[in-house]
This record gives structure tokens, C-alpha cells and sequence, in this order.
């Protein structure tokens, strides 16, 4: 069966977020960079398995392996339709497009809607704002204002706040933070300018906040929430972003060490069951196994250790 030819519905709706993404980054290396760096931020695809016990993790090169047979897998599938059929999905394209752009003429609809005409424009004018910060790191489950951005995770908050090329000393910055408060100026040639002041929605612990100036660039503060919640807001004054539209997920990082051990484990057995190779249960079965192998009354004492022998006698 041809792989271009026959789509589930589930690969379908994959289809329309790749292609979301893919239209976003504009070409193929940034959307693969998208990807891989994904794989890197929430899982444990690019550690390495040190002992047989680690619970996360893949033995050495294996990640590599599945990258490269990946590949191979869809190399290796005929080329002839796969030219043909991008073609023609592209000629469909143009045609629908074309063929709204007719009916908004006739119809003398207003200027701005003959952005239908651009499938380019028309799909990035569907991404809500929201959608739009989640794309940025420095806005991630935050958000971008004028003059600085915030992202947050349930514990803490980045802001980063843009300043003059001019400001390059931390003698020209001033940063107070209070419980629920934040002021930030900055001094513009001789005469000092107020960036952020406003309250805060919620109490943070002032203490264990800290700050720092990237020269010529921007300051960059890390805020210590007292209560693990989600912010719709950085400050008092600004918008509300909209919580049901971020990744409400605790990082990894965020869990105890127990929940960790637990999630890496199931994480490592999950890959381990798709590789066929044994899960971490099935390993310590295994080494008990092989250690009564050769004990005294073994039925396969002075025999190589064969683990398909003992699936067989299950059976």
C-alpha cells in the first residue's frame, strides 16, 4: 500500500499540525530543528542508558538508529506518484484559492479579505494570539507586550525586559522587588526612565527573586511564586492570556525524585517494548534467571544461558 495514498484519520489531523508547523518555520531544517529540539525539551530521547538498571535513557547510538532507520524507511518507498501527487495537491490548492478570490471580487467584499487570495496569510491569520506566544520561548504559557515578555512555568516566571543599546552597566538599572510589586528603570542618559511599575496579581517570595542585565540587550528577572498556580497575567494592568489555550503540564523537573524515577522508567520501558527489547522488569527476571541457570539441580546446569528456553517451559 502507498503511504501517500490512503490516510487514517489520525495521520490526517497529524497532517494539518505538521503542516501548521511547517508553515510557520518556512522550511524543512527549522521544522526538523522544531522537532529534535522537542524530543530534547520533554523527553529523554538524547540520553544515554549507562547501566542496564537506568530506568530512562538509550544505550549508546541506539537514538541514532531510529533516526536513521526512520529515514530509511520512507526512502525506501517508490518515488514515481510522490512528485505526481504533491503536484497535484498543490494545483488544488491554488485552484481553491483562486476560486475565492473570484467570489470575494464579485462580491465586492472589503480589501482585507482578499487575503484569501494567500494561503500563507490567510493560515497564519487563523493562529490566535495565544497560539502566537506559545511559539516563543521567552512567551511560553506567557505572553509578549510591548516592552518585555513573560513565560512561567506552576513554580516561577522569566520576564525579560527590553532596554536601550545605551544601557550597558548595572549602575544604570534598578530593579525593586516587593511581595506584590515590580518596578524596573533604567537610567537614558542622565535622566531616569521608568520601564515596568505596577502590582502583581499574585504574592511572590522576594527574597529567593533575582535579576540580571543582558548589556545593550535587556534585563532579565525570575520571579519565585509563593503558590504553585498559573498567572493569567504578569501585571495588574495588562491583558489576560487565556489558561485553557497554554500547557498546563508540570516540567519533569518540577516532580519529586520518586514521580521522576517512575515517569523515566515508564518512558524507557515504553521505548524498550517498541524496539523489542526487554523492559526493566523483564531485565531483573532476566539476571535472576540467569543466575539460577547453573545452580546445583538445574534441569540446564553446564548449558548456555538461553532465555527462550524458559518462555518455551512457561508456555
Amino acid at each position: 500500500m502507498n503511504d501517500f495514498e490512503t490516510l487514517s484519520a489520525k495521520e490526517e489531523r497529524y497532517d494539518e499540525i505538521f503542516m501548521s508547523i511547517l508553515q510557520q518555520e518556512g522550511k524543512i531544517e527549522p521544522f526538523l530543528d522544531s522537532v529534535f529540539r522537542f524530543l530534547h525539551r520533554r523527553t529523554d530521547f538524547f540520553l544515554i542508558q549507562e547501566t542496564s538498571d537506568q530506568s530512562y535513557g538509550f544505550p549508546p547510538n541506539v537514538a541514532k538508529q531510529i533516526v536513521s532507520k526512520t529515514f530509511q524507511k520512507y526512502d525506501s518507498i517508490p518515488k514515481e506518484n510522490l512528485k505526481k501527487k504533491l503536484l497535484d495537491s498543490n494545483d488544488k490548492t491554488v485552484s481553491k484559492s483562486n476560486e475565492k478570490c473570484e467570489k470575494a471580487i464579485k462580491n465586492n467584499k472589503k480589501k482585507t479579505e482578499y487575503n484569501l487570495c494567500s494561503p500563507k496569510l490567510s493560515s497564519a491569520a487563523e493562529i490566535d494570539e495565544q497560539e502566537k506566544f506559545q511559539k516563543d520561548p521567552s512567551s511560553y504559557n506567557g505572553a509578549i507586550r510591548e516592552n518585555y515578555t513573560w513565560t512561567q512555568s506552576i513554580k516561577d516566571i522569566d520576564v525579560r525586559v527590553k532596554i536601550d543599546p545605551t544601557i550597558k552597566t548595572s549602575k544604570d538599572v534598578k530593579v525593586n522587588i516587593e511581595k506584590q510589586s515590580l518596578k524596573i528603570s533604567v537610567n537614558n542618559q542622565g535622566s531616569w526612565q521608568i520601564l515596568i511599575n505596577d502590582r502583581l496579581p499574585w504574592t511572590i517570595k522576594p527574597d529567593e527573586c533575582t535579576w540580571s542585565l543582558f548589556p545593550a540587550d535587556h534585563i532579565h528577572i525570575n520571579l519565585e511564586k509563593i503558590q504553585e498556580r498559573w498567572w493569567e497575567n504578569l501585571l495588574i494592568n495588562e491583558p489576560k492570556i487565556d489558561l485553557k489555550k497554554i500547557n498546563p503540564e508540570k516540567p519533569l523537573d518540577d516532580l519529586d525524585v520518586e514521580s521522576q524515577a517512575k515517569i523515566k522508567q515508564m518512558m524507557y520501558d515504553e521505548n524498550q517494548k517498541r524496539l523489542g527489547l526487554p523492559t526493566v522488569e523483564e531485565q531483573k527476571n532476566l539476571e535472576i534467571l540467569k543466575k539460577a541457570w547453573d545452580i546445583e539441580g538445574s534441569p540446564f546446569k553446564g548449558t548456555p544461558f538461553d532465555p527462550s528456553v524458559l518462555k518455551k517451559t512457561q508456555n
